[in-house]
């Protein structure tokens, strides 16, 4: 086992910078490369523990980090378009021109003040700096004294309790 930990302790030292610049590249935010990278290395030292064997481990630690910074992108984009959503078809009001948009719009208003008035105070707060201030999750994350993941995980609980029952209200009607 320690001589599996000096392997792993050996490929730290020696691609743990580039891929953090690498995992920055792709993801466009330090905290999360580095958080990356941690996990890229502990995925390398899990696998070998279960006696796989990698032959190139540069190749492997850059393949699971891309990947995961893949991942990150694309749980961030669901994230902002279900924002948007949000945004787009409850806060921003819009001009219907006909009645039944009308009563819609009505009735999307009625249902946010019901869903916000529903939130915990932490909950809200990170709601308005996040949808009305426009805040990053860092910025989130330092006036909190919170982790960035931590923001990540509140605002996805958030978001999905709002867009679960926006969904009850907009598929089929009001139920």
């Amino acid at each position: 086992m320690s001589q599996l930990l000096e392997e792993v302790q050996n490929l730290v030292e020696k691609y743990e910078r580039r891929l953090v610049q690498y995992a920055h590249s792709v993801t466009h935010d330090l905290d999360h490369a580095r958080d990356i990278v941690q996990d890229a290395f502990i995925k390398f030292l899990n696998s070998r523990s279960d006696g796989e064997k990698i032959m190139n481990s540069k190749a492997w630690l850059y393949r699971v980090t891309y990947n995961k910074s893949i991942d990150l992108i694309r749980k961030n984009k669901r994230y902002s378009e279900l924002e948007c959503d949000v945004r787009e078809s409850v806060l921003t009001p819009s001009t219907p021109s006909r009645p039944d948009h009308v009563l819609q719009n009505k009735d999307n208003v009625e249902w946010l003040k019901k869903q916000l008035d529903s939130l915990g105070e932490k909950e809200m707060d990170i709601f308005r700096m996040k949808i009305y201030e426009e805040k990053s999750y860092k910025e989130i994350a330092e006036e909190l004294g919170i982790s960035v993941g931590h923001v990540g995980i509140l605002l996805h609980r958030i978001m999905k309790k709002l867009s679960r029952d926006k969904d009850e209200i907009t598929s089929g009607g009001i139920k």
